[in-house]
């Protein structure tokens, strides 16, 4: 797992058994791929047998979330 937060933009994705998270910008800061960026954050929860990663962004006064399981091997 990789966590990483250079381009500001919300972002899970898998590469060959290998998660890389990006979990924005709790202020909704610029970006340069966006012309609209929204204020986004991650909280990421391990247990024993998955990881969740829960995806949260705020658009038009409100909070939404979508979460991510991942079974251990």
């Amino acid at each position: 797992m990789l966590i990483t937060g250079h381009t500001h933009d919300m972002k899970v994705a898998e590469h060959n058994g290998v998660y890389l998270i990006n979990p924005g910008s709790m202020t909704g800061a610029y970006s340069a791929l966006k012309l609209n960026s929204l204020p986004t954050f991650m909280i990421i929860e391990f247990k024993s047998t998955e990881i969740t990663i829960y995806e949260y962004s705020l658009a038009d006064g409100e909070l939404n979330c979508v979460d991510t399981r991942i079974k251990k091997p």
